[in-house]
């Protein structure tokens, strides 16, 4: 159960509801700002944020539901009802940078340059949003973790040497981070595909593998035109 922040009637507020709106909104705020510095339009930004929200909801939605199925079965309604079960995590991320892909192609834009904008984005909107989760132990470690890689990426962001550096940084983080909360958490969410893991943790693994894997590659690209240019 979660704290109701307002309740008039039919109409409930809940707390993890407000603090996740609150966390969006924080997300795009700062993004939008931070992209002042950077020479990328308004257009562009909002344009990018909403396409990756949506993705993130669907893509997450999509595996929780899959993940149950038979509680839907008959109930097809109920599949738009995010507010009642709930949606994966490293589904949205998984979503998320999908769209993101599909908004830079569209656009003719640089994913790599839009991910460093929006990573430390949604760090900062992640750490506002679980706040209305505290009632459960393992969210107080995420909202730590958040700020953590918030302030992490911040650091970074005036020291990177290459577009992507940030996003990546960001997902290696982000992967460890799941990693270690899913360890504590109370909540079974069976074997997948036949290993130790679940979904989240597969996922989380995924990303991070191909993550590392990737910033080793333009680490190594980059330095390679450092030293062309000496």
């Amino acid at each position: 159960m979660h704290p109701e922040l307002l309740h008039l009637g039919r109409f409930t507020i809940h707390s993890y509801g407000a603090f996740a709106a609150a966390g969006l909104l924080a997300s795009f705020v700062f993004c939008l700002q931070w992209a002042k510095g950077q020479d990328l339009g308004t257009e562009d930004v909002l344009g990018s944020g909403l396409l990756m929200v949506f993705g993130g909801v669907f893509v997450a939605r999509l595996i929780q539901v899959s993940m149950h199925w038979s509680q839907y079965l008959h109930h097809y309604v109920d599949i738009l009802k995010i507010w009642q079960s709930g949606m994966l995590f490293t589904g949205g991320l998984v979503g998320g940078l999908l769209a993101l892909g599909l908004y830079s192609q569209l656009r003719g834009l640089s994913y790599w340059r839009i991910g460093d904008l929006w990573a430390p984005a949604a760090a900062l909107g992640q750490a506002i949003g679980r706040i209305g989760y505290l009632l459960d132990p393992t969210h107080l470690y995420s909202v730590l973790a958040e700020g953590v890689i918030f302030s992490i990426l911040i650091w970074l962001e005036k020291r990177k040497t290459f577009e992507g550096q940030i996003l990546l940084w960001y997902l290696i983080l982000e992967s460890n981070a799941r990693l270690l909360v899913e360890r504590y958490k109370g909540v079974h969410r069976g074997q997948f595909l036949g290993t130790e893991m679940n979904i989240t943790q597969f996922l989380a693994t995924v990303l991070l593998v191909c993550a590392v894997v990737t910033l080793l590659i333009k680490s190594h690209k980059s330095k390679g035109k450092t030293k062309d240019h000496a």
